[in-house]
């Protein structure tokens, strides 16, 4: 969970805006807000995938 705007979580969420839409307005109010908002990141890895392929 995001406890620091320097922290590594932050970073990795900066990443992550950064992959899907580009650069932030102003990362200083970004990393602040993962802080207030307690934001995470979560991987899963799926064990199985069900259902039809196409094709």
């Amino acid at each position: 969970m995001a406890a620091d705007p320097q922290d590594a979580t932050v970073e990795e969420l900066i990443t992550y805006y950064r992959g899907v839409s580009g650069e932030h307005e102003n990362w200083d109010d970004y990393r602040a807000a993962m802080v207030a908002e307690g934001r995470l990141v979560i991987r899963f890895r799926p064990g199985h995938a069900y259902g039809q392929l196409p094709g």
